[in-house]
């Protein structure tokens, strides 16, 4: 079904006489703005809880006050971190959807 739509509003862009880079700026890239905001939320999401594997290899900034807390066994700051991390995520996660609602026709 949608696909059958993608297909009309491409001819009736055509018919309009959209010139290829009209066509892709106009049409294409609004109509498939929704995927690849998905796509961004997905790519994201998982690299934010990324900085646990990095603190076990050594990384920086918040990888260092992640691994304090798993070698120290410090439980408070483990948990604080990690609500922190969470925080982050969510807060990009909900730039990302309002990103995406505001493109929306």
């Amino acid at each position: 079904m949608f696909e059958h739509l993608l297909h009309k509003v491409h001819r009736a862009a055509l018919a309009l006489s959209f010139r290829p880079g009209q066509l892709m700026r106009k049409v294409e890239l609004p109509l498939a703005l929704p995927s690849i905001m998905t796509g961004v939320n997905q790519a994201v999401m998982p690299s934010l809880f990324v900085v646990a594997i990095a603190a076990i290899i050594g990384a920086g900034e918040l990888g260092f006050i992640v691994a304090g807390a798993l070698v120290q066994s410090d439980v408070g700051r483990g948990v604080f971190v990690g609500l922190g991390t969470a925080s982050i995520a969510t807060m990009a996660d909900r730039l990302v959807q309002k990103a995406n609602q505001a493109n929306m026709p």
